[in-house]
């Protein structure tokens, strides 16, 4: 099972602040899970956006994708855009 991470760990992980994430959410630029209120981070989502320059969502091999629509507690797959 996978680590999920919250915005203070996402902030440690990466030396962003915790501002700079809440941004990334707002404008889909990291990938992310809604637990209600709250957000939520997989480790390895975070590895492989670190890893490409931490510029777009990352989409996982298997189609599943850290990104969440807005107002939903599921996952929503599909290309990232530009």
């Amino acid at each position: 099972m996978d680590e999920y991470l919250t915005i203070f760990e996402v902030a440690e992980l990466t030396k962003y602040t915790v501002g700079t994430l809440r941004k990334f959410v707002l404008k889909r630029r990291i990938a992310f899970h809604k637990w209600g209120r709250s957000l939520r981070f997989k480790r390895s989502e975070i590895e492989l956006w670190i890893k490409s320059g931490a510029t777009e969502v990352v989409y996982l091999p298997d189609g599943e994708s850290g990104k969440t629509a807005a107002g939903t507690d599921g996952v929503e797959t599909g290309e990232a855009q530009t």
